[in-house]
């Protein structure tokens, strides 16, 4: 039997700044989400380009182990009144170095943790139907936690599977 590895294709890069979160209880974050920018990359470099727009945010679930799943929705305005919306959950699986640098107030890089998100993306683009009909996977590539002095944010890489 052969096997079909799939493919991945770079299509963006997307950033969410943090702001201050709100916890009703231990295994729960609210976090709003107030600005962001959004940028193809790759082949869809200058096709894709635009910011976030209200409202927007995430519900973070912690386990007891500390695994974190995220629960976002998202919007992005890009050009001609475009609009992209993401839907995502995913996987951040802190580490022993994840604690301490957080709290120095390091930027954390996607080779640091293991953070991995699968968004739904979908659009009222006809130019960028395409993406209504794709499957994506994204990366953090950086993150900084918010601290009381500075807000945070979250850059993901995403990209679509091509299945072959």
């Amino acid at each position: 039997m052969e096997i079909m590895k799939p493919n991945l294709e770079i299509v963006m890069q997307y950033e969410a700044v943090v702001e201050p979160a709100h916890a009703p209880n231990e295994s729960i974050n609210i976090v709003p989400v107030s600005s962001g920018t959004i940028k193809g990359m790759g082949e869809f470099d200058g096709q894709i380009n635009g910011s976030l727009i209200a409202p927007a945010g995430e519900w973070l679930q912690i386990s007891t182990s500390g695994i974190m799943k995220p629960d976002v929705r998202l919007s992005y305005q890009i050009e001609n009144d475009t609009v992209l919306y993401f839907q995502y959950s995913g996987r951040i699986i802190p580490n022993e170095k994840m604690a301490a640098r957080t709290e120095a107030g390091e930027t954390l890089k996607g080779k640091d943790i293991y953070f991995v998100i699968n968004p739904l993306i979908m659009t009222n683009s006809t130019d960028h139907a395409w993406i209504n009909e794709s499957v994506f996977i994204g990366v953090m590539n950086e993150v900084k936690f918010m601290t009381e002095n500075e807000k945070g944010f979250v850059r993901y890489d995403v990209f679509r599977v091509v299945p072959h």
